[in-house]
């Protein structure tokens, strides 16, 4: 389990030398998480530059009730401002909790450093918003509670934010965590845990270099992160590494852990979903009693894409999927377990074609679970591709290793691939081929 990295150890390298230790997040890349397996270069993100931010300002100074029972928003934006302008980080010691009933507004240059509580009095639309043009922002260190339905996001990046950091922090009890939309750039959500939320993260329209990393999303019930683009503006140069992610609580509709949709008239550019951990329930996605998760890790419509060295068991349907005119990626060094149709799937029936994709180096074991007695005779494999052209598959661990679920290593619907070496235990027939045209190399 990749937990988050832990609040105080990040207020203590704050106290010792200032925020010299954004500069390895911040100067020429995303760094890789420690452990990583893909071996792949980190992508770049534009320098925030943010100022060293030593000299710090308490919130006790500002008449702050500090209970968590009365409304401090006039008194918290008023600090908030004072340290913005005088360039000092704001901090909130362990225990004070801050009541509000509006939203606040984070203004550029701010350090929020603490681990006091946020929460939500009365009904409103978010608890923190992050302004049009607001440029080097960081939170760091507190837990926001949305006190059930009062309010609808935690906190939202408007469009034209840039340079913003959300690290360590808790958001909880509320529909979303944290909204970035269309046109924010270089934003990071790091080592946080997103506790009794319908949607974690999401990301909407023409955002750029955008990384959600290092993260727990735990009592979540629809999708954990969520990824939207439309026929104008589409999400680029993102990554999503080494998050990890609990089975979605009851009462979400779609209970999708990973979901990344473009369009077909722009597709998304430049995603990579490396080394993050997933589980789902156990059951079938259209289980009536125990309803499970869908597909674990799902991209749509997506060009130039990553997906490596995730873990991904026991989904509702298939274990990480790659469809409906995604083109150009990879998909290498990933283990999936135990879904209930199959551990990777290239294309669908919905997928007018895929193409130009590499599936490599991956273990698929006992999928085809099948847990409601419906799949499809194709559907049981460790490996499927349909609607694929140019479609690599080699190098890959396809094992049923004794259940009998898993019929076929590969299978291969209206799709032309070329097929490599792979390490193939299975019950039926290693490959199931149908109107395909396969090339063995």
């Amino acid at each position: 389990m990749s937990e988050p990295v832990p609040r105080r150890s990040v207020l203590a390298a704050i106290a010792a030398g200032g925020l010299g230790w954004v500069a390895g997040c911040t100067s020429g890349g995303m760094p890789q998480a420690p452990g990583s397996t893909t071996g792949d270069t980190p992508m770049p993100v534009p320098s925030t530059d943010i100022p060293k931010a030593t000299p710090t300002l308490d919130i006790r100074d500002f008449g702050l009730t500090g209970s968590g029972r009365s409304d401090d928003s006039l008194e918290m934006q008023r600090a908030l401002d004072e340290a913005s302008a005088t360039l000092h980080a704001l901090t909130i010691p362990d225990g004070f909790r801050i009541g509000l009933a509006q939203p606040l507004v984070l203004p550029p240059l701010v350090t929020l450093i603490g681990s006091g509580q946020m929460i939500a009095l009365t009904q409103m639309p978010r608890m923190v918003t992050v302004p049009d043009l607001t440029r080097q922002a960081m939170i760091v260190g507190m837990t926001f509670t949305g006190a059930h339905l009062l309010t609808s996001e935690v906190i939202e990046s408007d469009t034209g934010t840039s340079s913003l950091r959300i690290e360590s922090c808790r958001m909880e009890q509320a529909p979303m965590g944290v909204n970035i939309r269309g046109g924010s750039a270089a934003v990071a959500v790091r080592g946080c845990r997103f506790d009794d939320v319908d949607v974690g993260v999401s990301l909407r329209g023409a955002v750029r270099s955008i990384e959600v990393s290092s993260s727990v999303f735990t009592t979540w019930r629809d999708r954990g992160i969520w990824i939207v683009g439309t026929a104008t503006a589409a999400p680029r140069q993102v990554r999503l590494d080494s998050n990890y992610f609990d089975p979605p609580s009851p009462g979400g509709k779609v209970r999708q852990p990973i979901q990344i949709n473009g369009d077909d008239a722009m597709l998304l550019q430049g995603v990579q979903v490396t080394n993050n951990v997933v589980h789902g329930t156990g059951t079938a996605f259209r289980d009536p009693a125990h309803p499970g998760a869908a597909d674990l890790i799902s991209l749509h419509r997506c060009s130039g894409f990553l997906v490596a060295g995730n873990t991904v068991q026991d989904g509702g349907d298939v274990g990480i999927t790659v469809s409906r005119q995604s083109v150009n990626g990879i998909v290498r060094n990933n283990t999936s377990r135990r879904n209930n149709s199959v551990g990777i799937c290239i294309g669908s029936l919905e997928s007018v074609r895929v193409a130009n994709i590499a599936v490599t180096g991956n273990v698929c074991e006992d999928n085809g679970q099948d847990r409601l007695r419906e799949a499809k005779p194709w559907n049981r494999a460790g490996v499927l591709v349909v609607h694929g052209q140019s479609v690599m598959v080699q190098g890959n661990t396809l094992a049923d290793t004794g259940g009998g679920t898993q019929y076929n290593g590969v299978a291969v619907v209206g799709s032309t691939i070329s097929l490599g070496a792979n390490q193939i235990v299975s019950p039926g027939p290693a490959l199931y081929s149908n109107a395909s045209t396969v090339r063995r190399v």
